[in-house]
């Protein structure tokens, strides 16, 4: 069976570098390993239809994208600010429309949720289980 290989983002630059600098949260690839924060390669089986593990088992080839620029960026972000849980499973986020000073981004992160004057939009997001991984569902606006 031939190896699969997998890209990262630097291979991603060096290969189709106009295409991430135009569009970078939606080039998709195989990768190596996952957070699971790209909702894309967090694949149950009753959503894509049947179970990648069975199917590299069975040595037969399938392939589940996700970008991993998406993965690293949701690392980096989660450093400093993370989600707030607002019921089991659920969990909260919000962003803001305008830039900040450094300084002040730094003190709004650290609320848990900054008052609704500073905030543009906020989204809620479920976790899934993925066999026995959680994976993190698409994000919801909140109206």
């Amino acid at each position: 069976m031939e190896k699969k290989s997998t890209k990262g983002v630097k291979h991603l630059y060096m290969n189709d570098q106009e295409r991430l600098v135009n569009d970078p949260f939606n080039v998709l690839c195989d990768v190596g390993g996952s957070f699971n924060f790209d909702p894309r390669g967090g694949w149950t089986a009753i959503d894509v239809g049947f179970s990648p593990n069975e199917l590299k088992k069975a040595e037969l080839r399938t392939r589940v994208l996700l970008s991993p620029l998406v993965e690293i960026m949701a690392a980096w972000g989660l450093e400093n600010a993370r989600p707030k849980q607002i019921t089991k499973g659920m969990y909260r986020y919000a962003v803001w429309g305008n830039a900040l000073p450094p300084l002040l981004a730094r003190a709004v992160l650290g609320c848990s949720m900054p008052p609704v004057s500073v905030l543009q939009r906020r989204f809620s997001f479920s976790l899934a289980l993925s066999g026995k991984n959680k994976v993190i569902c698409h994000a919801i606006e909140e109206k």
